[in-house]
């Protein structure tokens, strides 16, 4: 995956993703993680789109946050986030 093929706003909605994943400290990147990512762009499409739906975007970010909070922890020197099989 050639990230600079992607738009700024998906370049910054993949990076926020992996932010979260080692704040985290998840040992894979979930599409939970990018749909918080995309959720919280405030300029972004996604949270625009789910507004128009009159889609709570804050309780979707909650909900999201707290199924992430069950995943997995890891910890150690050269923690690194890989991409789930989920992606696939």
């Amino acid at each position: 995956m050639q990230i600079q093929q992607f738009t700024e706003k998906a370049q910054q909605a993949l990076q926020g993703a992996q932010a979260h994943a080692l704040r985290m400290k998840h040992g894979e990147l979930l599409p939970l993680h990018l749909l918080l990512a995309l959720a919280e762009q405030a300029d972004g499409l996604v949270p625009r789109v789910l507004e128009k739906l009159s889609f709570n975007v804050n309780a979707l970010i909650s909900g999201v946050t707290a199924l992430l909070a069950k995943e997995p922890q890891v910890s150690g020197a050269g923690r690194q986030v890989v991409a789930s099989t989920e992606f696939n």
